[in-house]
């Protein structure tokens, strides 16, 4: 009698394992279904809107509530940014983009970007001139603390509510980083 009492336990401990193994794979397949389909329908219909975020600009938070703001000029940034996004995957099979908007300036007619080939990693400007956003070049102008330098933003014009600080170009080659605070 003991024997098959020990048995009995053994094979409902295995089978209580089984179960709860079994449980805990159905909801992870419930949790990350709607992402991996959304990643599906994303790459098969050829929609690029996925990979571009205008953040918080999209929001008037004034009212205590996230209300969207539906303005021209964030409607052609977004569209902007989408042909970019759509334009790097024409050039580059391998490289999925992403644009993220990280601030604009009090108007929304300058905005600091991150972006970059599948995680965004570096950082540019885009300004709208003429009624048209362009980005401005990022070579060689910001620092590996993604602080830009103070000529690329003075040249540019950028408000100094995106670059409060900027970094001057070294004198020697090897010489430290100085940093100027823009006021």
């Amino acid at each position: 009698m003991a024997k098959s009492s020990k048995q009995f336990d053994k094979s409902k401990g295995i089978l209580v394992s089984v179960v709860a193994l079994l449980i805990l794979v159905i909801l992870a397949l419930i949790v990350t279904y709607p992402r991996n389909q959304a990643a599906i329908t994303n790459a098969v219909t050829g929609e690029f809107g996925k990979h571009v975020s205008l953040g918080s600009i999209q929001y008037d938070f004034s009212s205590g509530k996230a209300v969207k703001i539906n303005d021209e000029k964030l409607v052609k940034l977004e569209s902007f940014l989408n042909g970019m996004v759509k334009k790097d995957k024409e050039l580059s099979q391998d490289c999925s983009s992403y644009y993220n908007v990280v601030a604009a300036n009090q108007d929304n007619t300058q905005v600091l970007l991150e972006y970059g080939c599948s995680y965004p990693s570096a950082n540019m400007f885009a300004v709208l001139q003429d009624n048209q956003w362009k980005v401005l070049s990022p070579t060689n102008n910001f620092d590996m603390l993604h602080i830009p330098l103070c000529r690329h933003v003075n040249d540019n014009g950028i408000a100094v509510s995106l670059a409060p600080v900027c970094f001057n170009e070294p004198k020697e080659a090897g010489s430290p980083l100085t940093y100027t605070v823009r006021v």
